[in-house]
């Protein structure tokens, strides 16, 4: 777009013309009354009122003879100009708010459209991820109802096998429960004689003595006496 600069400067430089319409001169008639003066139907461009040594004179004549129309336009073309000029700069001010948008507008629209295509990746790897999930769940769900079905025959074997062995299970049972009244009888037969008197050797009575010298033993005593001589037979 052309720059109007030098245009502008001109039409600033440009005086305030002004029109009017051009008169018939005035003439004496025939009897001496004034004659003349009306209009001739063109007019004149002239320049605006001056100044000289405080006395007004009328401004330059810039067209003597022309129509109004163009009487017009010659004065009202500097305004005219003017005012095209501002237009036009705001016009071509205007022009790069809107380019200024466009590249945005372009910019923004690749980000969307970059943004989409990530979407797409996004997607189709999700798509393919949940395809995948979906295969290995159907694959869990098939071994577990075999690990069901192994499980269910497993206990129906074994409580075949239980029913087999509860019999000898029972046999087992009661021969350690003879076995434990069998120990606790002895123990308690023990605990009696550890608790025996020193003096149930005068007195008479059961009791645990030890010989050669003819001693009635009880308590640690008798538990120390014990354990050492059963400690000299697993040596020999």
């Amino acid at each position: 777009m052309s720059d109007h600069g030098e245009l502008k400067r001109l039409a600033e430089a440009f005086p305030d013309y002004d029109y009017d319409s051009n008169t018939e001169p005035f003439f004496n008639g025939p009897s001496g009354e004034s004659l003349g003066g009306g209009s001739t139907g063109f007019y004149c461009v002239y320049g605006p009122d001056f100044e000289i040594d405080g006395d007004h004179y009328d401004g330059n004549t810039l067209v003597e003879v022309t129509t109004r129309d163009q009487a017009k336009f010659i004065c009202e073309a500097k305004a005219g100009i003017l005012a095209l000029i501002t237009e036009n700069e705001k016009l071509k001010g205007d022009l790069r708010e809107v380019k200024d948008a466009k590249l945005g507008l372009s910019w923004a629209i690749g980000e969307i459209m970059g943004e989409r295509d990530q979407l797409r990746t996004e997607n189709a790897g999700l798509k393919t991820g949940y395809e995948a999930y979906e295969a290995q769940n159907a694959a869990l769900l098939k071994d577990l109802e075999s690990h069901k079905r192994m499980l269910l025959n497993a206990a129906i074997s074994f409580g075949a096998v239980g029913a087999a062995l509860g019999g000898e299970m029972d046999d087992d049972a009661s021969e350690l429960e003879g076995l434990a009244q069998e120990l606790r009888k002895d123990a308690e037969r023990y605990r009696w004689l550890r608790a025996r008197d020193l003096e149930t050797i005068r007195h008479g009575g059961v009791f645990a003595g030890q010989t050669p010298s003819n001693v009635v033993l009880n308590g640690d005593d008798l538990d120390a006496n014990i354990d050492a001589v059963m400690g000299q037979g697993e040596q020999s």
